[in-house]
């Protein structure tokens, strides 16, 4: 009798332990059940943020290419403009360039052109002054035809056959300096070398 009374003693304490772990496992699996919500709920509010992060990010990537291209045709549209400056510049300074060195070409052979006449005047001047000028003269003689002459290249047209005595004073000179060319380029002989031939009077 005794041993059935402690039998059922051990059981009913075994029940009790039995009963405190089933209620303490039953605690436990709520607690655990409340956590699993709440991190769930958790992950749930995080994956939103998450999309939306993403959201956002990628609204800011194509808002931040579209910044670039735009930048990027802004700078390409400047940098046309800039070259096509440049160019313009370019062709000015070339423009300038031209009309400048034009302009120089022009004065230069104008001036060259005006120097080099004084130059052939002063010289024919000076030769024209070295030739004695008595009132008349004749170069090769009577009745001479002088179209074969230097002085014949020197004014063509306007020598021929000539009257027997030639004279060679003021309207020579006129004649030579017209020319505007030094006598030594028409090959002319020095006019010092002249020979002079005292005109020829009737009777």
């Amino acid at each position: 009798m005794s041993s059935v009374l402690e039998y059922m003693g051990m059981c009913s304490v075994l029940d009790q332990i039995h009963s405190n772990l089933l209620n303490r496992t039953e605690q436990e699996c709520l607690g655990l059940q409340e956590k699993l919500q709440y991190l769930t709920a958790q992950n749930k509010g995080l994956q939103t943020q998450l999309s939306e992060t993403k959201r956002k990010h990628a609204e800011s990537e194509c808002k931040s290419k579209e910044e670039v291209m735009a930048v990027r045709l802004r700078e390409a549209d400047s940098m046309a403009a800039v070259a096509e400056m440049r160019q313009r510049i370019a062709e000015l300074e070339i423009q300038r360039e031209e009309g400048m060195i034009q302009g120089e070409l022009n004065n230069s052979d104008s001036s060259q052109y005006i120097r080099e006449l004084k130059d052939q005047i002063d010289e024919l001047k000076a030769e024209v002054s070295a030739v004695p000028t008595p009132s008349a003269v004749s170069i090769m003689g009577a009745g001479s035809d002088l179209s074969g002459s230097p002085l014949a290249r020197v004014l063509p047209g306007h020598l021929g056959p000539l009257c027997p005595s030639l004279d060679l004073g003021v309207n020579s000179s006129v004649l030579l300096a017209g020319s505007l060319k030094p006598l030594s380029e028409w090959g002319m002989p020095d006019p010092a070398s002249f020979q002079l031939i005292p005109p020829q009077h009737g009777g």
